[in-house]
């Protein structure tokens, strides 16, 4: 299917692990960061800004190292925010304002305040996605306490992990446009999870 999750959630994971391999290993990565970033807001708009910016946020916060994030190249992300706009600009004038502002309207703020389709109610997602990651799912009640264990012995990757699935997981139980395939970018921070999970056993 040609929906844009599946681009979403691509360079989710790729901001994310770009960011995580530049604060622990070389700050250059942090350009694929900004990179993904942008691409992650071209194919679904403004949430790929929201969801990498507070994951990164959370994390470091809980490292208590907020002073890293302005150490992330922000001139890149300038650069890039400067062609998105200069993108955006384009766009209107080609096809007018009015109905560039519709679309963000349509797309983002309003599936932020009203379903799209049927109402669900807040715990949706907590069904879902025991059928949707099945036979995974399976592992979810050992992963959380083993992640739980994990945070509190103050591991800092399995804090990285809590953080990119607690604050998605939470965004789209808030919101009240819900759909199954909006989940997909909680799956690589799951699988990573229940992966660590299964290698401390074996080991």
């Amino acid at each position: 299917s040609a929906y844009p999750d599946m681009l979403f959630t691509l360079f989710i994971t790729l901001a994310l692990f770009s960011f995580y391999l530049g604060y622990k290993q070389n700050k250059e990565f942090y350009i694929g960061m900004h990179l993904s970033m942008f691409f992650a807001t071209l194919a679904k708009g403004p949430l790929g800004i929201i969801f990498i910016l507070s994951i990164i946020v959370a994390y470091l916060a809980f490292q208590r190292d907020l002073k890293a994030f302005k150490e992330l190249k922000w001139q890149w992300g300038s650069i890039l925010i400067m062609l998105m706009v200069g993108m955006g600009v384009v766009y209107c004038l080609k096809i007018g304002f009015e109905p560039f502002m519709a679309t963000i309207k349509r797309e983002f703020l309003t599936r932020l305040n009203k379903p799209v389709n049927n109402s669900e109610p807040f715990y949706f997602y907590f069904i879902n996605i025991w059928k949707d990651l099945f036979p995974w799912s399976l592992f979810i009640p050992f992963s959380t306490i083993y992640a739980y264990k994990k945070w509190r012995e103050g591991d800092e990757h399995i804090s990285f992990i809590f953080c990119w699935f607690v604050l998605i997981f939470t965004f789209l139980c808030v919101v009240k446009a819900k759909h199954p395939r909006y989940m997909l970018p909680l799956y690589p921070a799951l699988s990573i999870l229940m992966a660590d999970l299964i290698d401390d056993v074996l080991k």
